[in-house]
């Protein structure tokens, strides 16, 4: 029996409603919603040089 799959729009609904901490986890559930995840977690990266 075929496991029934959530439309893309609602995984992006669960996952912008995670907090942040999680989303490491959520990305681990299912393949599907590994892209979500990702790029909810890296959205925005900063970079600091060794000097600060």
């Amino acid at each position: 029996m075929p496991v029934p799959q959530l439309p893309p729009e609602l995984t992006d609904r669960i996952i912008k409603a995670v907090d942040r901490g999680s989303l490491p986890t959520c990305a681990l559930v299912c393949s599907d919603w590994l892209p979500a995840s990702r790029y909810r977690l890296f959205r925005s990266m900063r970079v600091r040089s060794s000097a600060s």
